[in-house]
């Protein structure tokens, strides 16, 4: 646990100095230059981070043209949708390099309906990622781990589905040490832009937590603080019922209290991803019985949409079957794609 927020405090640490090299450009109508992080524009104003730290808004119709040194996306009076760079025309337009269109558009702001719009606004998206990973060691020793996992995200306008699939498997001298798989599934209803409704099933097996499987379904209410392309934030809640089968030990089932917090976001020119995500169950028959699960990391560009991954990924059980530890701490580095 120490060293998974050590990990995340240094990452954000890092990204402070890394909005400050540059900065987005508003030109106003009556001259005025404004500097700082586009955050989003609607129908009637745009929302901008200055370069002194604060939030402000500008009126649409006060707007003369723009530019900014990372991709935006668009959305169009027409409902269409553009993703790219902006650059300064004359004023009443902005200059648009999109992705996967050849010629450069010239768009007036007029047109714009909104920048960085939320995500349910765009119609289905499907969206996830692959990563593999393993280390062999020979000689003194002879050690090899594998990880593989997966997630797989569909959102619409108010529904929103994911499945996820974890697996690692690893052996010391030729003696396997390690082999534990994860199974979740997870649908959302949106009930405004901000709240939602969730249910979610879970099936996990650790052979060496002797644990033959582990199912837990529930649902409560999560609330979506931020979610684009670059960031998302989320925290969720509500009562889950657990099912333990052990290999050698005594099955039990239980109702626990559940919550989530889930962490992405995009550091040093939007080019590397940080993410965070941890999942806790503590018994209602006793509060000290708590499970425990988190994924540290950050994804380096490689080619094209392949990636190069470092994480920690922890297992705690604060009531392991006997002969077990409580906790289980992964380092792992893989190759990984996103789509």
């Amino acid at each position: 646990m120490k060293n998974i927020c050590t990990f995340a405090l240094l990452l954000l640490a890092l990204t402070i100095p890394a909005r400050l090299i540059k900065a987005d450009i508003v030109n106003l109508k009556n001259q005025d230059v404004i500097r700082g992080l586009i955050i989003k524009m609607d129908a009637n104003k745009l929302s901008i981070t200055t370069e002194y730290g604060d939030e402000m808004s500008i009126k649409k119709d006060f707007i003369a043209t723009m530019e900014t040194d990372d991709p935006v996306t668009l959305k169009l009076k027409d409902n269409s949708f553009y993703r790219g760079k902006l650059s300064a025309s004359h004023n009443g337009s902005v200059f648009l390099k999109a992705y996967d269109i050849d010629e450069i558009l010239l768009i007036n702001v007029d047109q714009i309906s909104e920048i960085n719009p939320p995500l349910a606004e765009r119609g289905l998206k499907i969206s996830g990622n692959a990563n593999v990973g393993g280390v062999k060691t020979t000689g003194n020793s002879d050690k090899q781990s594998f990880h593989a996992d997966t997630e797989v995200v569909a959102r619409g306008e108010k529904n929103r589905g994911s499945i996820g699939f974890h697996y690692n498997q690893g052996a010391d001298d030729g003696k396997e040490s390690e082999n534990n798989t994860r199974i979740n599934l997870k649908f959302d209803r949106f009930l405004d832009n901000k709240w939602y409704s969730y249910a979610a099933v879970d099936f996990t097996k650790d052979r060496f937590q002797d644990l033959d499987l582990r199912t837990s379904f529930g649902g409560g209410a999560g609330y979506q603080f931020i979610e684009t392309d670059f960031t998302h934030i989320s925290i969720e809640a509500g009562p889950t019922f657990v099912n333990e089968e052990f290999i050698e030990g005594e099955s039990r089932d239980f109702i626990s209290g559940r919550w989530a917090f889930k962490l992405k976001f995009f550091v040093f020119d939007k080019k590397y991803e940080f993410f965070h995500d941890h999942e806790g169950l503590f018994s209602s028959e006793e509060i000290s019985d708590v499970l425990f699960r988190a994924h540290t990391g950050v994804r380096f560009p490689l080619l094209n949409k392949f990636n190069l991954s470092a994480q920690v990924d922890t297992d705690y059980d604060n009531k392991p079957s006997h002969g077990n530890q409580k906790a289980d701490t992964r380092y792992i580095v893989g190759l990984g794609y996103s789509f």
